[in-house]
């Protein structure tokens, strides 16, 4: 009797201690209440919430499996076990609980609301969206259903919903700890930097120390041409983090902009010492070397970078054109076919992909891979009918092939985009040459020699 009262008294104090969110004093009484009784189910499920709170997720889902085996299928305890199983990264198994406890309780909106996340990280974006929209059949105002769905919607790339729903969830949940900043993300990717910088500066205002918006920020203002500006903010960022590698990286390129190689080559080691992992820092250091005529040191730091395995886009793309102007062409084709084929990060600008449509076809040409480096140039004039250097390399590539209709025809185009462009005449001496040696090919006379 005196182990059950015992017992008792350690499981009421676990429950006071988990209603005001003293998790690991719950954990320690619950504890106590099981040694003595390890067969309660309630005090199984308590253990399961106490665990859940410390973020042992795992360890919480076998407890309320636990509880399950013990006491019956509860609406409650599945409800808490998808939870702790999604939280746990297991998404499957959080599904298949959660529709159970639905199953006992079709009321019970959370199960909807929680499938959301779960069919979201399965890439099942359909499911989810069923999922939000049974749960808004027994209410309007979750505001959790919007967070789910809002981050459903933007990975599948439908920005201007996904903006809606985030809208939405401001206006229930005003003090959401991230809301504006993924709104600010969720209009930066819709094509819209001014409204994205409005949104992180939104955050900002309840979140002071928030580097990673500050972050944000700082290259808004730098994709926005407003330089200064992004310089201050990622100076602000080393103020507070003074080992923050990518700030150091934007700094270093904002000084190679303003050619300022001192400046960059300190950034650009400083970025390297803190970070050895991230991309960019050797290729910021390549470039300077290439300017400065040093070859052998910019080939040996741009291999170097190639090492890493997360870069940007515009990473991606700025180390393809460094590459091909080493003579490295055939390392620079996949990493430009990464980007050209790039859509999990987000979309890429026309502008970019028929840039390293450009780089990857010169990269071809040069390479001997004369069919799929002409394919490539005329994909990048189909996206940027502007494109001259696309143009002139096609005029290039089909002397080279002996196509001079085909040859005179690019011409004529690169002549139309740009009709005073200094490289045209070389491009029509060239032209008249081939035409010429064909000719007198065909005489039985020598060619005329080059000059």
């Amino acid at each position: 009797m005196n182990d059950w009262f015992e017992a008792e008294q350690h499981a009421e104090r676990a429950h006071e201690f988990l209603s005001l969110g003293d998790a690991d004093r719950a954990l320690r009484e619950i504890d106590a209440a099981l040694r003595i009784n390890p067969d309660h189910h309630q005090w199984q499920y308590e253990r399961g919430l106490a665990l859940d709170a410390l973020g042992r997720h795992d360890q919480a889902a076998v407890c309320f499996q636990h509880a399950l085996r013990l006491g019956g299928e509860h609406p409650e305890t599945l409800l808490h076990l998808g939870i702790a199983l999604l939280r746990a990264d297991r998404p499957q198994q959080a599904i298949e609980a959660l529709a159970r406890a639905n199953e006992l309780e079709p009321d019970l909106e959370p199960g909807y609301c929680y499938r959301i996340d779960a069919w979201a990280r399965l890439d099942r974006h359909d499911q989810a969206e069923t999922m939000f929209y049974m749960a808004r059949q027994l209410t309007e105002t979750c505001p959790l259903c919007y967070d789910h769905i809002a981050a459903s919607l933007a990975a599948r790339g439908d920005q201007d919903r996904a903006i809606w729903c985030l809208e939405r969830l401001i206006e229930l949940e005003p003090d959401h700890p991230d809301a504006r900043a993924r709104l600010g993300h969720a209009y930066w990717q819709r094509g819209d930097p001014e409204q994205a910088r409005i949104c992180y500066l939104a955050h900002l205002r309840r979140h002071h120390g928030d580097v990673e918006a500050m972050f944000a920020i700082g290259v808004l203002l730098r994709e926005t041409h407003r330089l200064s500006e992004a310089s201050a903010k990622f100076r602000q960022i080393i103020e507070l983090q003074p080992e923050h590698a990518r700030a150091h990286l934007q700094l270093g390129e904002l000084a190679l902009i303003a050619d300022h190689a001192d400046a960059a080559t300190a950034h650009f080691h400083r970025a390297r010492r803190c970070d050895p992992d991230l991309a960019g820092p050797c290729l910021g250091l390549a470039r300077l070397a290439w300017l400065r005529g040093d070859r052998r040191a910019a080939r040996r730091l741009a291999r170097l970078d190639m090492q890493q395995r997360m870069r940007t886009p515009q990473q991606a793309l700025d180390l393809g054109h460094l590459l091909i102007e080493l003579d490295m062409p055939l390392p620079a084709i996949p990493l430009l076919t990464s980007v050209i084929e790039a859509s999990g990060a987000g979309p890429i600008p026309p502008k970019m992909r028929a840039t390293a449509l450009l780089y990857r076809g010169v990269a071809r040409l040069v390479s001997g891979y004369l069919d799929s480096g002409i394919a490539d140039c005329r994909r990048c004039l189909r996206l940027d009918p502007d494109n001259t250097l696309a143009a002139h390399n096609l005029v290039l590539a089909h002397l080279g092939t002996g196509q001079l209709n085909r040859a005179k025809a690019w011409l004529r185009r690169a002549e139309r985009i740009a009709p005073f462009n200094p490289r045209l005449p070389e491009l029509r001496h060239r032209l008249r040459r081939a035409r010429l040696s064909i000719a007198l090919t065909r005489l039985g006379l020598r060619r005329p020699p080059r000059g």
